[in-house]
């Protein structure tokens, strides 16, 4: 028997769903957090907040995350068995996370936020700001895995001209009118009426909305990101929105994360921003894809293979 800890608080029900998926587990569910003493007897383990007792994991093998980034764990040096497979759940959250940014960039183009900020002084004012449509609009994709795809097909649907960009194009998909390799994001971000972010937290991806590529966006354009806050410089784009250069960004992440009561783009009237909130597994349906991705690849690991989706530490996705 394989020696398992899962680390999400579960029901009786979908602790059956892991059972059943590998009975050659040993599985223990914990509802508190697991000890060090504790973390060192299993081979495997499903859940994340362990950083910290990584070293003392000498039986690790494999580690399932229960979201879609890595967060800090893709660094072999934190693990005492320098073969460990790493995976997340990519997969389970492209629909949630895409109505979110389609709603959010709806809520923009439509000014509804700025009319929800009325509300307080309960004014019946029509406002003086242009009011945008996704038909005819050239939405950007920067990333089209998992989330960008699901947020490409909805944008076409409501008519939208879908450019995509991605570390490595190989044809363009079915969503998307144009594909481009990420080396030139700064050829095509001119032309983008929406321009939308859902790329993993690395060093390749750091900044990469800087002050010159945002400075390239199209005058009147609108951001939305849900990938990792760290792909923004953050200032910069609060210079932008100050200035009316950008006419709003949508921001479920940030950098940092959450940011300070002084950060100047709290004061942006044109800049929506929730608590990394697009892909919580309170969305029944993405805890139920959560689970049954972790559930299907503890299966494989246990029969000797990898999981569907092993995550890369040199590329730290």
């Amino acid at each position: 028997m394989v020696p398992i800890a899962v680390l999400i608080p579960l029901s009786d029900e979908e602790k059956q769903l892991f059972i059943q998926n590998c009975p050659q587990g040993d599985f223990h569910f914990f509802d508190r957090p697991i000890t060090r003493e504790e973390i060192s007897q299993y081979e495997i383990i499903c859940g994340a907040g362990i950083r910290n007792l990584l070293q003392y994991a000498t039986k690790l093998r494999f580690l399932q995350l229960p979201y879609a980034g890595l967060d800090g764990y893709a660094d072999r040096a934190l693990y005492p068995n320098p073969e460990i497979v790493l995976a997340g759940a990519s997969g389970a959250f492209g629909p949630d996370i895409s109505e979110y940014m389609l709603g959010a960039v709806l809520l923009m183009m439509k000014n509804f936020h700025l009319y929800r900020d009325q509300m307080s002084g309960g004014l019946w004012r029509e406002l003086d700001e242009p009011v945008d449509s996704l038909r005819g609009a050239v939405v950007l994709s920067v990333g089209v895995g998992d989330i960008g795809s699901h947020f490409c097909s909805l944008a076409k649907a409501l008519g939208a001209h879908v450019v995509g960009v991605r570390r490595q194009p190989a044809g363009c998909p079915p969503f998307c009118d144009e594909i481009y390799p990420v080396q030139r994001l700064d050829e095509v971000i001119g032309r983008a009426d929406v321009t939308a972010l859902s790329v993993p937290g690395t060093e390749k991806t750091r900044h990469l909305l800087d002050a010159a590529m945002i400075g390239r966006m199209k005058r009147g354009s609108y951001l939305v990101n849900v990938g990792r806050g760290t792909a923004v410089d953050a200032l910069a784009l609060a210079a932008a929105l100050d200035e009316g250069r950008l006419a709003g960004a949508a921001l479920d992440v940030t950098d940092p994360e959450p940011l300070s009561p002084e950060h100047p783009l709290w004061r942006c009237k044109n800049a929506l921003i929730t608590p990394h909130v697009s892909g919580r597994n309170h969305y029944r349906e993405a805890h139920r894809q959560v689970l049954q991705i972790c559930a299907e690849n503890i299966r494989r690991v246990c029969a000797g293979g990898l999981p569907s989706r092993p995550a890369s530490f040199e590329e730290g996705y």
